[in-house]
Formats: structure tokens, C-alpha cells, sequence
């Protein structure tokens, strides 16, 4: 597999098959760490392999996510004395993931609120300290990383954009990467009443948060029509585009994808103390173009983002994807305090 297509295309899962690794596959993976490159050359990690039902379950309770090392058909902790190391550990934690992916293998980090029980249960002894524990497995559903490009993959991922995270110094200046200009200066127009302006431009979107998720525009610029409008007593701005965004399922939290047709219109007022009458996003005869694209957005979204109408979702009992594995758990325990509601079942 291309490298950029592997680094792109790789996700944490959590959803496993039962199946075991291979043994050439584990000793492929364990190498993969082992030929980090560390700072000094200190090679400071020592790689604890847990396989075994038994040990297993001592580990999958030290870690935030039990249900992750329990499900897993391979646990590998990996520990450091004398110290964190943690820009080392993660440098071969990628590099184990990585290799794990080329062979059709996920995987996970998994953290730990207590790392001295975690120890404890992994067997260090010492000053060895456990930094993480990487979950392996086959998924439960087949993923093919070659259906889609890389850069396919890249614009999917559920990632902030580079404008949002790369910066560039030149000359002793910074400017956001690709140097997009997401404003339009309204002193250039100089437009007398009952004229307007009319253009196309491209417009950088942001990232939504929604109920706790993040939700990513696909592609990060659209081409956008806007139009103002001079009148006497102010300037009407109308903006319209089409946006599509990608984002977890509300239900399933699979990929989703929403096409959103986009018409927006703002307000300024001549008078200054018309307050209500402003728009917000005009500043020093600037007019934010991303923000107002923002907002725009996000006041046309559903309450809820669903992969499709009728999502089963998630079995609230397992966790299994009800949509691709519809199934029913049998009740061998009912709860007590349900028993004067049990003859009423049959009669719903």
C-alpha cells in the first residue's frame, strides 16, 4: 500500500471480528516498533504482548475502554523507564498501527487512569511504566483502503483543515496556509445607492461542532455567489452556495454526507445606532465572508445528521451496527423492578 494512502486512510476501530493474527503478522508488527527511530538512539520502550483470555481481562481493566482489549484479538502495552518518553512511544505506536493497517489489521490506542495498576497487571516490574495499550484486530466488516484515493481519504477524515493548523513564517511574517482571503473589503466597491455588485468567489468553510461531533465541509472552499445591494438607508449582502458536509451518523456514527443548498442574507444599516440592523459580520468596512458561510450552515441543519432516513443505529445492549447485523439479545435476566409492567407486554 502507497504510504500516504495508509497514513490517510487509517482510522482507530473498535468494532472487531473473531479471528485470530497470524504469528508473522504480530512479529511484523512488534518490528515495526522496534526499528523507531528514538531520540539519541535511547530505544527506551520494552513491548508487552498480551494474547491470552486470562491476562486479557486483567488489562482491559486498567484502561478507559474495557471493551476494546476484551473484543481485540492482540494487546500490546508499551512501556518506558526512567522517565516519559512519550515523543519516542508515540513515534513506534504509528509505526506499529501503520504496518498493522498494510496487512489488513485495525487497531487503537487505549489509555489508562491508573498506570501503576496497569503495570501491576501487565507484570513490570521495576521502574517500567505502561504509556498506552494498542488494541489489534481484524474489523468486523471488510475495509478496503484502495477504494478510494488518497486524497479522497484525506477530505473525508474527520480532521480540522490545514488552514486551521498550519502556519508559515516568511520573513518574519505568518500567513495561513494556502492564503485564502475569506473577506471582501467593501471600500473598493464604492457603490452609490441602487447600484450592486455581483461575484462569484471561493469561499473557505469551517468545521461545524454538533452535539459533540465534528462535522467537516467537503471541500474545504465552495464557490459562492454574492451579491450587494446599495440602498439609502444601508447595504443588503445575499450569499448562496452549496455545501456538502461529512461527519458521524447521529444513530450509527458511520460516515454520513449532507448536501446542503445554502441562501443567506444580511443587513447594514447606514445609521450606527441602529444596532439591530447591523450585521455581525462586518468590521471595519470588512465583511467576513467564512463566518457568515459558517453560521449560514450551520442555521440549515437538520436536528439530527443520519447516514440515511431509516438508520437503525447502534444495539444499545452490544454495540453492534444494527444496519449491516439486525439482532435481538434474550432477556436472562429481567429486571425486578419491571415485573407489575410484564403482563402488559401482550396486551401492546
Amino acid at each position: 500500500m502507497d504510504t500516504y494512502l495508509a497514513v490517510a486512510s487509517k482510522r482507530d476501530w473498535r468494532s472487531y471480528a473473531d479471528r485470530p493474527i497470524p504469528d508473522d503478522v504480530v512479529s511484523r508488527i512488534l518490528d515495526a516498533g522496534r526499528v523507531t527511530g528514538s531520540g539519541s538512539n535511547k530505544q527506551p520502550w520494552t513491548f508487552v504482548v498480551v494474547e491470552a483470555a486470562e491476562p486479557r481481562q486483567r488489562v482491559a481493566e486498567t484502561v478507559y475502554a474495557a471493551g476494546n482489549v476484551l473484543g481485540a484479538a492482540l494487546a500490546i502495552a508499551i512501556a518506558t523507564s526512567g522517565g516519559s518518553r512519550a515523543l519516542d512511544v508515540g513515534r513506534a505506536m504509528q509505526n506499529m498501527m501503520l504496518v498493522a493497517w498494510n496487512e489488513g489489521v485495525v487497531s487503537c490506542p487505549n489509555g489508562m487512569p491508573d498506570r501503576a495498576r496497569a503495570a501491576q497487571a501487565l507484570g513490570l516490574e521495576g521502574d517500567l511504566e505502561p504509556v498506552t495499550v494498542l488494541t489489534f484486530a481484524y474489523p468486523r466488516r471488510p475495509l478496503d483502503p484502495e477504494s478510494k484515493t488518497a486524497e479522497e481519504w484525506s477530505r473525508e477524515a474527520n480532521r480540522k483543515p490545514l488552514e486551521e493548523v498550519v502556519r508559515r513564517v516568511e520573513q518574519g511574517t505568518e500567513r495561513c496556509y494556502g492564503g485564502r482571503v475569506t473577506t471582501l473589503n467593501l471600500r473598493t466597491l464604492k457603490l452609490r445607492s441602487g447600484e450592486q455588485f455581483v461575484d462569484e468567489r471561493e469561499i473557505q468553510l469551517e468545521p461545524l461542532e454538533l452535539g459533540g461531533q465534528r462535522y467537516l465541509p467537503v471541500p474545504e472552499t465552495v464557490s459562492a455567489e454574492l451579491s450587494v445591494t446599495r440602498a439609502s438607508t444601508g447595504t443588503v449582502f445575499e450569499l448562496r452556495f452549496r455545501n456538502r458536509l461529512h461527519g458521524p451518523c447521529y444513530r450509527c456514527l458511520a460516515d454520513a454526507v449532507l448536501e446542503l443548498p445554502i441562501s443567506a442574507r444580511e443587513y447594514q444599516a447606514t445609521n450606527p445606532d441602529s444596532d439591530e440592523l447591523r450585521t455581525p459580520y462586518l468590521e471595519d468596512d470588512r465583511l467576513d465572508l467564512s463566518a457568515w458561510a459558517r453560521d449560514a450552515v450551520a442555521l440549515a441543519l437538520p436536528l439530527q445528521i443520519l447516514c440515511r432516513p431509516d438508520c437503525a443505529g447502534l444495539c444499545p445492549v452490544c454495540g453492534t451496527d444494527l444496519n449491516a447485523e439486525a439482532h435481538i439479545h434474550d432477556e436472562e435476566h429481567a429486571d425486578s423492578r419491571w415485573a407489575a409492567l410484564a403482563e402488559l407486554r401482550d396486551q401492546l
